[in-house]
């Protein structure tokens, strides 16, 4: 009892800043893969109240059965615990615990629970011998207390999955066993594995379990890679890991975690529990066939950056909804970009997306969104896919204006002190912003008001001309007018070039410049800063509208309608079509056919690929299918073809995205 209630009450001391003072576990779990079995054992130590308690509530997954409670402090409450559901919603019950007397005001109770499951697989929790996970922010796989009740029917709750303690982990032997915190042991017991971890600050309880094999830097946080099998590319993994997490450091103050781990997870599993990567506390699950391929900064610059903004520090009410977990997030994914590939590659990022990583999370992705009528202002999204989406979309590019409107100095002053002031707790979307505007020493509610209460972007139009010894013209811009500091980049004749900023608010802005040399172009902001259509950008991003939402239709599990839409834009094909609208509609539907009926894949994806105008995100791909059409259709020569014709895409476009599947595709055919 005494070792439990000691690190409780330390706890209380580092982190009396929170609004909610964290339950401390002590879980024993006993995980069986091969039965899809997991029993619990949890001993829970309360936070006291100032009254006399005669009831709490908790939320615990739905197939945990065989539920039990006993209360062991304090003495007067002691013994069994009776338990009544209160009703099942999403996967999730709602249980009442009332103690055979009321709890003491003032006295912490202590409770010890047990239960079992894992037969379902549900979202971020699986528990089978392909690998075991479970994320406590995502399923209550342990109790999480709270109010919870039933209104009218329907469960409603506002309980907390945060919590300190020791989780100890018993797996068949074989299997290695890791979660958040720190890992404090290790042992055997008869054919078992035995693996104890410390928790000491607040988070949502997780662990992941499978036959690892393990790969640990040491250091200052020590970095550790859980995969499958042995990888050639194992020790690039845990050094790129190292280098995003001092880059992220450098931004938001010290790791919050005692160590980080990359965690690999089957895909077909993966998707069954609803994703591709997963950020838990201290640790991230990251699928086979990304981890098939090279290190991708962007893509674990925005993973780690979930260890401060959403594991550490959550968005309290609707308002900023996604702009503090995901666009924080992406915003530092950008960061670690610059600073260890260059500014170059971060504006790639911005404008066409980092190579390998989402291509819809650009200014160019966002445009497309906002022409397809699937935007939303920032400040208040819904919080369903296209709210995280549109974060990821546009909400980095608005703290990357930020940061250059007032300088990164004040603004990561101002993401520390919130991080400081608010950890292992949650704020607003008012204070978040009322902190920035401190450390800025200036009122940003003009540039809150036109990034993130409006939706879509502006339109830039630059009419220029050389007269005399300067350049003359107007910078147009659509309304509702935004006030922006735009880069123009001027070209001489010598190969020269130097950059200059317009300052406007208005429709049209004149311009003069002095220049000395004769000049061969001017640029509208050269390196994305901005996000923004052109004339010809927005005419691109409205050809192709019909294509954006069938798209994200097909994203999201909507094939039957997605096909629909795909096959009322071939019959309704723009003449010309300059914007590889038919391209981009037969692609698709070869992706829909893809491992259902090669033939018919096979039949649009040739016509595709014979398009005049074709998009150069989608080609490497569509050869990949092809291939794999060819291949399922026995026409291994036509196979390699296509195989070889993906390879020598990527290479000339400098990435790897399918490359690898193309050449484990060409491994099979011999």
């Amino acid at each position: 009892m005494k070792p439990l209630l000691y690190a409780f009450f330390s706890a209380l001391v580092a982190f009396s800043r929170a609004a909610d003072l964290p339950a401390n576990y002590d879980l024993k779990l006993a995980i069986e893969p091969d039965q899809r079995s997991l029993a619990v054992t949890a001993k829970v130590a309360l936070p006291s109240k100032a009254t006399a308690t005669p009831e709490i509530s908790f939320l615990l997954i739905e197939q945990m059965t065989d539920v039990e409670a006993e209360v062991l402090e304090p003495r007067e409450c002691a013994g069994k615990a009776q338990l009544t559901k209160l009703g099942s919603q999403s996967g999730e019950t709602g249980w009442s615990l009332k103690p055979a007397t009321p709890f003491p005001a003032g006295v912490t109770p202590v409770i010890r629970f047990t239960y079992h499951g894992g037969e379902k697989t549900q979202f971020v929790f699986h528990i089978g011998p392909e690998g075991c996970f479970a994320g406590g922010g995502n399923a209550a796989w342990y109790p999480q207390f709270g109010d919870v009740s039933l209104k009218d029917g329907k469960l409603t709750s506002d309980t907390t999955d945060r919590g300190i303690g020791h989780i100890r982990m018993t797996v068949p032997a074989g299997f290695t066993a890791t979660a958040c915190g720190g890992k404090s042991g290790q042992s055997r017991e008869g054919d078992h594995e035995v693996f104890d971890y410390n928790v000491p600050t607040p988070c949502s309880l997780s662990f992941a379990a499978a036959k690892f094999v393990v790969k640990r830097i040491e250091g200052t946080i020590p970095v550790t890679m859980y995969f499958f099998k042995e990888r050639a590319n194992i020790d690039s993994y845990a050094t790129g890991c190292r280098n995003v997490i001092d880059q992220l450091t450098k931004m938001y103050g010290k790791f919050p975690f005692p160590e980080f781990s990359v965690v690999e997870t089957d895909d077909t599993v993966s998707n069954q529990a609803g994703f591709g990567g997963a950020s838990l506390p201290g640790f991230m699950l990251s699928v086979s066939s990304v981890l098939n391929q090279p290190f991708n900064l962007a893509f674990y610059g925005h993973e780690i950056g979930h260890s401060w903004w959403g594991n550490v520090i959550n968005n309290a009410g609707p308002d900023g909804n996604y702009m503090m977990d995901e666009g924080m997030a992406q915003y530092g994914s950008l960061r670690v970009v610059e600073a260890i590939d260059g500014p170059a590659m971060a504006a790639r990022y911005r404008h066409t997306g980092f190579p390998g990583y989402n291509f819809t999370q650009c200014i160019d992705g966002f445009l497309e969104v906002a022409a397809a009528g699937l935007d939303h202002r920032l400040a208040d999204m819904p919080n369903e896919g296209m709210g995280h989406e549109l974060a990821d979309q546009k909400g980095f590019l608005v703290y990357d204006q930020l940061s250059r409107l007032i300088g990164r100095p004040a603004l990561d002053a101002a993401f520390r002190e919130v991080l400081r002031k608010h950890a292992y707790g949650s704020v607003s979307w008012t204070d978040f912003k009322a902190e920035i505007a401190k450390q800025a020493h200036q009122d940003l509610g003009w540039f809150w008001d036109q990034w993130t209460m409006r939706e879509g972007a502006p339109m830039l139009d630059l009419n220029w001309k050389t007269e005399g010894k300067g350049i003359t013209g107007v910078l147009r811009q659509s309304a509702p007018v935004y006030r922006l500091r735009v880069p123009l980049r001027i070209e001489y004749g010598d190969g020269s070039a130097e950059v200059c900023y317009i300052e406007t608010n208005e429709l049209e802005t004149p311009l003069r410049i002095e220049v000395t040399k004769p000049v061969a172009k001017v640029e509208v902001d050269p390196l994305y800063e901005i996000p923004h259509y052109t004339p010809e950008s927005l005419a691109a991003c409205q050809a192709r509208a019909l294509l954006t939402r069938a798209n994200y239709l097909r994203w999201g599990g909507k094939a039957a309608e997605a096909k629909a839409v795909y096959e009322s834009v071939l019959k309704n094909l723009p003449s010309p079509d300059p914007y590889g609208v038919e391209f981009g509609a037969r692609a698709a539907l070869g992706y829909l056919a893809h491992g259902s009926d090669p033939a018919e894949a096979r039949k649009q994806l040739e016509l595709a690929l014979a398009c005049p105008v074709r998009l150069d995100r989608s080609i490497a791909r569509c050869y990949l299918y092809l291939a794999d059409a060819y291949q399922k259709l026995g026409d291994k020569d036509r196979a390699r073809w296509a195989a070889e014709a993906c390879l020598s895409y990527e290479r000339q476009q400098g990435v790897d995205v399918v490359s690898t599947e193309a050449r484990a595709l060409l491994k099979m055919l011999g």
